[in-house]
């Protein structure tokens, strides 16, 4: 299954595609979702097919195929 994760930051929007069928791109994308989290990212499963709702992802068996992470608003 091919998976999809695009990073939401100050430079902009970044696009990281992964076969989960594949150990090593897991791990990647383990250590993606990680890092992104330390970071204060939350991500979300999004369907653009079904127009259902977004989800939000904690962990690599909640990916979906699209899926967003969006950086820690501050307000001020």
């Amino acid at each position: 299954m091919k998976t999809v994760i695009r990073v939401l930051d100050s430079s902009g929007d970044s696009v990281h595609t992964f076969d989960l069928r594949e150990k090593e791109a897991q791990r990647q994308a383990k250590a993606l979702i990680e890092r992104l989290q330390m970071q204060g990212a939350t991500l979300f499963s999004v369907d653009p097919k079904t127009g259902e709702g977004a989800k939000k992802v904690t962990g690599l068996a909640e990916l979906g195929e699209e899926n967003v992470a969006v950086p820690r608003i501050v307000g001020g």
